[in-house]
């Protein structure tokens, strides 16, 4: 990262350039790469946990998430586009198939 400074002498504005060190990779923590609408959306999912029996109402993904509505529905609506969540007739919402086929991939082993 490069910094400007103005140094005054003699009554003259001076720029001068400073070079200041950013932290490398390893000086990082794994939340300085969060994408925070992506963990939100992942929340969201975990919030189906249960569902392969019973769907669930998206008042209460939104009381489980503390998310507003409109992100709730968005967010559902993309993890179904994707596989990951299904719509029940009734409007309620469960776990998808791809999400299933992931936890049978993992007992695998």
């Amino acid at each position: 990262m490069i910094e400007f400074l103005t140094l005054w002498t003699a009554g003259f504005a001076i720029l001068a350039v400073a070079q200041t060190r950013t932290p490398q990779r390893a000086e990082r923590s794994d939340e300085d790469y969060e994408i925070l609408t992506l963990s939100k959306g992942l929340i969201v999912l975990e919030a189906l946990e249960g569902t392969l029996e019973e769907p669930i109402p998206i008042t209460r993904i939104t009381e489980r998430t503390g998310f507003d509505r409109n992100f709730t529905m968005r967010a559902l609506r993309t993890l179904r586009l994707k596989g990951y969540a299904v719509q029940h007739l009734s409007g309620d919402w469960m776990l998808g198939t791809k999400i299933t086929r992931f936890a049978d991939r993992s007992r695998r082993l």
